[in-house]
């Protein structure tokens, strides 16, 4: 067909709806269709994923173009996004296709952007040599880069990286990686000092290993978005001058052992706490979110708009500690906006939840979420009313409260799936049927004869929203019912 007059564009468009099948044995019809159509076989997206030997050695194919420089080009500028995930086993030719490729796509592919890579440090080894981790890391166009499970020869790369990244995702959850990486130096690991050739472009950072991210002395301009979590030591987020427009932060599962006690909790608080004026943001953050332990630990000291949190779920639950907590955490940062997830019930049996509305900071809030999530079957014998009625007299206290949402969750109670007919709740699944048996004994009830079931087949959201209906300044309430016998979701405009 190399001699025939084809119109293009009836090809480009049977190829754009056709399947990657289908556009490659078109390629094979002519040398224009070959030149041309690369783009097609990529997508319109360019992300190319490889996930077996087969797949890296027909990609490098296709991309060396049998030698045609002028194809290979054109190739190359289609190639925008790749995403290796070729597990722990080894490539059979491990040290000659992963480096010719990044060597290929290093020189030539001049769009491309993003880089992800899953189990990091099997690939580098893949290569025994430094040869394979010196070639991706020359890559200079990428603007995002995802490592999963990457050791040291990972942090080696990202130390050289010679792109300007502006997304970067880490994420380590191997306990031998994470060990590996606990062993290095904490300059070595510092991922401030990793990213510096990174730092005017970086706009969203997402740690989740074991590093370290002291900013003494670095500066990251445009960072809007900050996730840590497992960084060991705790993350140094004392120094907010370094982050001048961070807008986002979100933190878990930065507490190590050594510290997890409401003693050793209160110790980090003060420490940063205590830190000199300069070394506090100069302008709110838009919003922070963790468990309370992790968020009090930071020792804040900068407004924000909204603060989402939750109890410490590997702990004791709802107690003393964890109000003081809230309360240290609201006076430094004087959210309008809280949002409280709460697993235990127990906040709401007496008078503890009117006394955390009742603080100084709840005062100010303009909406409260409070998403209450009981996971503890015995819940399933909750007289509910009373909790309503707890929820009721502490959201009245808050004068200056404008929305307010309640999203209640019983699935962690009531895990079971019922059938397709609303009138019949269904068997209990075999993990809730042991535990009721535990409880009861022999006489394993009827879902619909337990009080907490029994409650929201009868109970109407409308009557919660009335009772607030008095309060002068709240305007909207929402509430939202999830599981159980019937889920309910309305929305009431008081005002």
């Amino acid at each position: 067909m190399d001699n025939c007059i084809l119109n293009f564009d009836i090809f480009e468009l049977i190829m754009v709806h056709a399947t990657r099948d289908t556009v490659s044995k078109i390629m094979r019809t002519c040398h224009l269709l070959t030149r041309e159509s690369g783009r097609h076989l990529l997508g319109k997206d360019g992300v190319v994923e490889l996930h077996t030997e087969n797949d890296a050695q027909s990609f490098l194919a296709f991309l060396v173009a049998r030698g045609d420089e002028e194809t290979r080009m054109s190739r190359m500028k289609c190639v925008r996004s790749l995403i290796l995930s070729f597990g722990p086993a080894p490539l059979l030719q491990q040290t000659i296709i992963p480096a010719a490729l990044f060597n290929g796509l290093a020189r030539l592919a001049f769009n491309f952007v993003h880089l992800e890579i899953n189990d990091a440090e099997a690939f580098f080894y893949l290569d025994p040599t430094p040869r394979l981790a010196r070639t991706v890391a020359s890559v200079r166009t990428l603007q995002k880069l995802v490592i999963r499970n990457g050791g040291r020869r990972t942090v080696w790369v990202l130390g050289q990286l010679q792109s300007r990244l502006r997304d970067v995702g880490i994420y380590v959850d191997l306990p031998a990686l994470e060990a590996d990486l606990r062993a290095l130096s904490p300059g070595a690991r510092n991922l401030s000092w990793l990213l510096a050739r990174s730092a005017l472009q970086l706009q969203t950072l997402n740690l989740q290993a074991p590093l370290s991210f002291s900013t003494t002395g670095q500066r990251f301009p445009v960072l809007s978005e900050l996730t840590l979590s497992k960084v060991d030591p705790p993350a140094e987020i004392d120094y907010y001058d370094a982050f001048p427009q961070l807008a986002f932060l979100h933190v878990f599962d930065l507490i190590p052992q050594m510290v997890f006690t409401p003693q050793g909790l209160r110790d980090q608080h003060r420490q940063r706490s205590s830190l000199p004026q300069q070394h506090h943001a100069r302008k709110p953050i838009r919003e922070v979110s963790g468990p309370l332990p992790d968020v009090y630990m930071l020792g804040l000291k900068c407004r924000t708009e909204i603060f989402r949190t939750w109890e410490d779920l590997d702990g004791d639950g709802w107690n003393d500690d964890m109000e003081d907590m809230l309360h240290a955490v609201l006076m430094d940062t004087r959210p309008l906006t809280l949002e409280l997830m709460i697993n235990d019930a127990a906040l709401f049996i007496g008078e503890d939840f009117r006394e955390l509305c009742l603080l100084e900071p709840m005062q100010h809030l303009e909406s409260f979420h409070l998403n209450v999530e009981p996971t503890n079957c015995r819940y399933r014998r909750l007289d509910m009313s009373l909790v309503l009625e707890s929820i009721c007299e502490g959201i009245r206290t808050i004068r200056s409260l404008r929305n307010f949402k309640l999203y209640i969750c019983l699935l962690g109670v009531f895990p079971g799936k019922r059938s397709d007919d609303h009138d019949d709740p269904g068997p209990w699944d075999d993990d809730e049927f042991d535990e009721l048996m535990s409880d009861y004994g022999h006489q394993v009830p009827p879902r619909e004869s337990l009080p907490l079931w029994d409650f929201f087949e009868r109970w109407d959201p409308n009557t919660l929203a009335h009772r607030l209906r008095p309060m002068e300044s709240l305007q909207t309430v929402h509430i939202e019912v999830v599981g159980g016998a019937r889920s309910r979701d309305i929305n009431v405009c008081i005002s």
